[in-house]
């Protein structure tokens, strides 16, 4: 069986450059998708490359600040109170807020 095709990562690489080349045209204000058409790309992909291209990577790791119930002001709060009387409840802290 011959194999007409090139290898997979050519073709990767082929496809990286084709996004590259969309991308450079829109930023240049040019039709992307007219670039799209002659890169060989279909509109969706086009179209993601040019969305993407404005956003940052999502954040990996770590805790959002949406996510954070305590923050560092309360812990540091709820340790001030717990210095003054290392007894005190729960209780007896938020009477003291």
């Amino acid at each position: 069986m011959s194999s007409d095709r090139a290898p997979k990562k050519l073709d990767d690489h082929a496809r990286e450059l084709a996004k590259q080349r969309v991308l450079r045209v829109f930023r240049e204000g040019g039709d992307w998708k007219l670039a799209a058409i002659h890169n060989d790309l279909s509109y969706a992909t086009a179209r993601r490359v040019v969305v993407e291209s404005d956003t940052e990577p999502k954040q990996r790791g770590g805790v959002r600040s949406s996510c954070v119930k305590m923050t560092f002001e309360l812990m540091a709060k709820l340790e001030e109170y717990l210095d003054e009387d290392c007894r005190a409840t729960l209780t007896d802290m938020c009477d003291g807020c």
